[in-house]
């Protein structure tokens, strides 16, 4: 019997923005889509953890003052996949950048505004993004 794994996602914040990554598909799916920093939960791993973590190894950047936002229970039955992620938002200061840390998972890491976000958007988060406005800056 599968069972869903367990993910973690970061709205990382900056002003009026948050950090979204381009997909490749190495990854398996969700080619071109625009995603959030976060992963799989390693084992016995806490969930801020893991939020640090990804955001660190995916584009670079230190995230401290996380608060949790909500989760969402996605499936993919084209690849057999299902995850529930639980997403945290964190903020940075105006002058953060970042970085591809794993070229063999994303092209290129964008700030959008929250008002002005993608169309071809990885996963089920957007129900969450009044919560990320709600945030101070």
């Amino acid at each position: 019997m599968n069972y869903p794994n367990a993910g973690v996602a970061v709205f990382v914040k900056k002003g009026n923005s948050i950090l979204l990554g381009s997909r490749i598909q190495a990854v398996g799916f969700g080619d071109g889509e625009w995603c959030l920093p976060g992963g799989k939960l390693d084992w016995f791993e806490e969930l801020e953890d893991g939020c640090r973590r990804e955001t660190l190894e995916e584009t670079g950047i230190s995230v401290d003052n996380l608060s949790f936002v909500g989760f969402s229970n996605d499936k993919f039955p084209i690849v057999n996949k299902h995850y529930v992620t639980l997403y945290y938002a964190a903020r940075v200061p105006p002058d953060t950048v970042a970085r591809v840390m794993e070229p063999n998972k994303s092209r290129e890491w964008r700030w959008f505004p929250l008002d002005n976000l993608p169309p071809n958007i990885f996963c089920s988060w957007q129900p969450l993004v009044s919560k990320v406005r709600e945030l101070n800056p």
